[in-house]
């Protein structure tokens, strides 16, 4: 009894209690201006103390020690931001996903840390920062406010930073035009997926604008055969109407990759009446050694001559 006591009148424990269970402290009731200030400060003894057992918890082996560890980090508030991007780095995908839980938790509030964590010396905690940056459950409809700061990361030498800004910046949509010059530039980077990953972005951000129809037509000439797909399929469906665009998918059915020539094949199907002068060159596909680009032809014919497949 008496150890039990002793227990329950330390101060930190009875105030971290409090915190947790959303109730006063019943020992010695302070003031209600003095009530907040000591919860805030038993808030961030709390987040200190669960840091110190996170940290050992990370040693340990068993991942679901380290899931019950960084779960309960989303009710200290943003103290706890960067105990939970460190967290992201365990390499378990249940202790990530924890973490990420325990972040969006916290939701917007959190931005200001992650914006600050995007100039850590770890490119890892960095990545992990630009990464939730661009997650709506965490930012919410304030997705936005960074822009700024994750533009400044598709300068940066490492590719791990460039390509998680880019898919940040995807996931951000719209609110993200700002970054459409910059996403331009990035097309030539020497790295095929992060091009891809960018040209899939500018059409997710921008939508139905000439620097898009622009950025599609160029990506016809990339050495990358996934990158010549994404324009090719981005074309068939979204710029059929239009004239550059179907002078492009003409020249996709001359590619040396038969999934591209199966693509320009249907978009120029989609295409309809815009594409009635390139019948000729339909026809001379519907004899490709390929079966799949003989049956794409026949199909843009028929659509185009306006008869119904049987």
């Amino acid at each position: 009894m008496t150890s039990l006591k002793r227990v329950e009148s330390c101060p930190l424990i009875r105030y971290s209690l409090a915190y947790w269970t959303h109730a006063e402290p019943t020992v010695n009731e302070p003031a209600p201006c003095q009530k907040s200030a000591r919860r805030d400060k038993a808030a961030k003894w709390v987040v200190a103390c669960l840091g110190v057992v996170l940290v050992m918890g990370l040693l340990y082996r068993s991942p679901l020690v380290r899931e019950g560890l960084v779960r309960p980090l989303g009710r200290c508030g943003t103290s706890a931001v960067p105990l939970l991007l460190r967290a992201m780095l365990d390499g378990d995908p249940g202790v990530f996903l924890s973490a990420n839980a325990a972040l969006a938790e916290i939701g917007p509030a959190a931005m200001p840390k992650l914006i600050a964590a995007l100039r850590d010396p770890d490119v890892r905690i960095r990545c992990e920062a630009a990464r939730a940056l661009g997650d709506r459950e965490v930012t919410g409809t304030r997705s936005g406010e960074a822009v700024g700061d994750l533009i400044g990361l598709l300068k940066e030498a490492d590719p791990r930073l460039r390509a998680t800004a880019v898919r940040s910046l995807k996931s951000i949509g719209s609110h993200a035009r700002e970054s459409a010059p910059e996403l331009v530039t990035l097309l030539k980077d020497a790295d095929p997926e992060l091009r891809r990953e960018t040209l899939l972005a500018l059409c997710e951000i921008e939508g139905h604008t000439p620097i898009v129809m622009t950025s599609l037509i160029t990506a016809f000439d990339d050495v990358d055969v996934e990158i010549r797909k994404v324009a090719c399929c981005r074309l068939g469906t979204m710029w059929t109407t239009d004239r550059p665009a179907i002078i492009a998918l003409i020249r996709g059915l001359n590619d040396s990759d038969s999934g591209i020539r199966g693509e320009a094949a249907e978009g120029l199907a989609n295409a309809g009446c815009e594409a009635q002068r390139v019948i000729a060159t339909l026809k001379e596909f519907t004899n490709d050694t390929d079966p799949v680009i003989r049956e794409e032809a026949l199909a843009a014919l028929r659509r185009i001559a306006g008869v119904e497949q049987e």
